[in-house]
């Protein structure tokens, strides 16, 4: 539904919500330690906080561009995850709880509006950047126009800014632009306005203000990831060429040190038994070794720096893989060892489909609330799970001896020292050399490749594995060859 901007109405002027504010003394200290503080903090959300998503700015981030190669679902999103996330959220919290107190002053205290040490212009100038960066030209002369600054500035100063009209006129404007799954936080944001004029409060006024910025933040996101959309298939096309002159100009100014690269890829073609003819056909036994847990490396090559992350995963995942076969390998055994299966019994226990119903109850049973996986604090668990569902016609006893011989059995062999990890190992990387092909210069990978729920399905592993083969040695190959 298209939804036309519209000014702010001209009518009555409604002015901050008065309630009662017993701390006059916090108050006028407020105001005297930030005047002593210049200048004035911007909001979290800015024209600098944003600008790492602009368009220019994802053209000529090469981690950004190598990134978008190897998933095609990948969009930005406001960071709240782990310790980045909680600082970023005490930020914002410290600065709007500033706005709220410097509020509270200015309009419950009647402490005079000083200018220079309020947060306030700096709100709004930032709010009149953000909108004129985002919107169409058409719709400019209108942000120019009701966002004022030295209007908006003298109506604070005299307590008659119309902020109910403001957010009136902006929700007019995000739902003219924004998606539509914002509309609900639009919603709310009025609701926000409405209520605190109503109900005279500086808390819900000042939750509106913030929400106004978080929509702003979306918007431009969602600008960032429809521009990703657009440009995928091309920044994919020229991937190659773009990362070859950027690490060409890396070491050409001695700013990538690529020597242990060299010596990663030549002790690996050397180790080679037969040596291949080409050495191209290296590079996917090469990347397979950087994926060891029993033989881990402590460093990854400098030439793999943009895939640190992502090998990081891949071995995690190669490991839960080999746990998943060694407990396979430990239930057959369990199954046929029972005195209380018949024949029928055991062919049935051991079919594709039971050792995928399995797979999945010793995935849920590793795997946490935060879907972090646990293998050693789970082995107790994972060891009961197998001898009850190996013995389905028995009552299995706490105490049951196979329990005992399960778990310290999953002890030692999902070590990544043991012998039979090692093996199980190597035999997964064989599978793995076996269905990737360097053949092809296909430089794209299925949507369904980089979704969690593969992360340990062999099929999904291969092809992000072949995906990074193929683009390390499109842009590495001469290097290694020389």
């Amino acid at each position: 539904k298209k939804r036309s901007a519209c000014r702010v109405k001209k009518h009555r002027s409604r002015s901050l919500p008065n309630i009662v504010f017993s701390s006059l003394k916090h108050s006028s200290s407020l105001i005297s330690s930030v005047a002593k503080c210049a200048p004035p903090p911007l909001p979290p959300v800015n024209i600098q906080s944003l600008r790492e998503i602009d368009l220019a700015e994802i053209l000529k981030n090469p981690q950004l561009r190598h990134d978008i190669l190897f998933d095609p679902q990948l969009q930005f999103r406001p960071n709240l995850d782990g310790e980045r996330g909680r600082r970023k959220k005490i930020t914002y919290d410290k600065y709007w709880a500033g706005v709220r107190d410097e509020i509270e002053s200015y309009y419950i205290s009647k402490l005079p509006f000083v200018e220079s040490a309020s947060r306030l212009p700096n709100l709004f100038t930032t709010l009149k950047d953000i909108l004129v960066s985002l919107l169409p030209s058409r719709d400019k002369p209108a942000v120019q126009e009701i966002l004022d600054i030295d209007l908006i500035l003298q109506q604070l100063s005299q307590h008659s800014l119309d902020l109910i009209g403001l957010a009136s006129w902006l929700s007019t404007i995000f739902k003219s632009h924004c998606a539509p799954m914002r509309d609900s936080w639009v919603d709310e944001m009025m609701t926000l306005f409405y209520e605190a004029d109503a109900e005279s409060s500086v808390v819900k006024l000042v939750e509106g203000l913030r929400l106004i910025f978080t929509i702003l933040e979306a918007m431009k996101l969602d600008v960032a990831n429809h521009q990703i959309r657009m440009l995928r298939p091309v920044l994919v096309q020229t991937a190659v060429n773009f990362e070859k002159d950027y690490f060409a100009q890396m070491i050409s100014r001695c700013k990538l040190e690529i020597t242990d690269s060299l010596n990663w890829f030549k002790r690996c073609y050397d180790n080679m038994s037969p040596q291949p003819q080409m050495p191209r056909d290296a590079i996917v036994p090469s990347v397979l070794s950087l994926l060891s847990c029993s033989n881990m490396v402590s460093e990854f090559p400098s030439s793999l720096a943009f895939d640190h992350a992502r090998l990081i995963v891949l071995r995690a995942n190669v490991r839960q893989v080999v746990c998943l076969q060694l407990c396979l390998v430990l239930y057959k055994q369990l199954v046929a060892q029972s005195t209380s299966n018949s024949n029928t019994d055991k062919a049935k226990l051991t079919s594709e489909a039971n050792l995928e119903v399995l797979r999945k109850e010793v995935l849920a049973i590793i795997t946490d609330d935060n879907g972090n996986v646990k293998w050693t604090r789970n082995i107790g668990a994972i060891a009961l799970q197998l001898v009850r569902r190996s013995s389905p016609n028995s009552t299995i006893d706490p105490k049951d001896m196979r329990i005992d011989f399960a778990f310290n059995w999953l002890i030692k062999q999902t070590q990544p020292s043991s012998s039979v990890y090692s093996l199980m190992e190597q035999r997964f990387f064989k599978t793995i050399s076996q269905q990737i092909s360097l053949d092809s210069e296909d430089l794209t990978i299925k949507a369904g490749a980089t979704n969690s729920e593969d992360h340990d399905d062999i099929s999904g592993i291969a092809a992000r594995i072949s995906l990074l083969t193929k683009f390390h040695w499109s842009v590495f190959g001469s290097y290694y060859t020389d």
